[in-house]
């Protein structure tokens, strides 16, 4: 099972773990389904109050169907899209990387599996502040009406990046737990069947707010042992 988001207030908060604390190097997976496309279809994010963050959405005032990642540095956010618009109805696996150690360095956007042209609509400028202040939260980008709706699974944040390859595996169904597994540092599969959710990677648990159970997508999972 997934978790289907309504678009109005619904998210799950799993506080601010040390390990996803100030990534520099990071790259993020899930699968989603829109039911509908607007401003902001918030998927993953680290953001609000604090000096830094990040957030992984579809749709943005530059876009209302577009993959989009910004970062927030202390005299002014990065924010790129993809050249690709999304359909409400279609189930996809969306991917990031990003390297934050230069403001030259842009994010690179994945489609189920396949990298995207990036369009910059605005480049970082300053210092990258901390974002260690900022709740991971799925479902919301972590400010203003910026919500999904629609169903979520399969979430994944590494502390490198992906290949090209590795990200094609997850588009092609792949679990995160097969996906360069001694990086992998979050991963709530979003079962639907607990609440709170459970980080089975880091063991963080995450605060459901609405978030009702939903069908989930075919993942091929490790094989169990014998």
């Amino acid at each position: 099972m997934a978790r289907d988001f309504d678009g109005v207030d619904d998210q799950i908060d799993f506080g601010s773990p040390a390990a996803l604390d100030d990534l520099i190097v990071i790259s993020i997976s899930i699968r989603a389904k829109f039911d509908a496309l607007s401003l902001g279809e918030g998927l993953v994010s680290k953001y609000g109050a604090g000096a830094g963050g990040w957030f992984f959405s579809v749709g943005s005032v530059y876009d209302l169907e577009r993959p989009f990642f910004t970062t927030k540095w202390v005299a002014g956010a990065g924010d790129c899209d993809a050249n690709i618009d999304l359909v409400a109805g279609t189930q996809y696996q969306l991917g990031v990387t990003y390297d934050a150690s230069s403001t030259a360095n842009d994010p690179a956007l994945y489609v189920d599996g396949v990298s995207q042209g990036v369009t910059e609509r605005q480049t970082p400028s300053g210092t990258r502040g901390s974002d260690a202040a900022n709740s991971l939260i799925v479902g919301w980008a972590g400010t203003g009406a910026f919500r999904c709706d629609g169903p979520l699974a399969e979430g994944g944040i590494w502390d490198v990046i992906l290949t090209a390859d590795e990200m094609n595996a997850l588009g092609d169904g792949y679990s995160p737990l097969l996906i360069r597994p001694t990086s992998l540092v979050f991963y709530p599969p979003l079962i639907g069947n607990y609440s709170p959710e459970i980080d089975v990677v880091g063991g963080n648990l995450g605060t459901v707010t609405g978030a009702v159970k939903a069908t989930h997508p075919r993942v091929y999972y490790p094989r169990r042992a014998a």
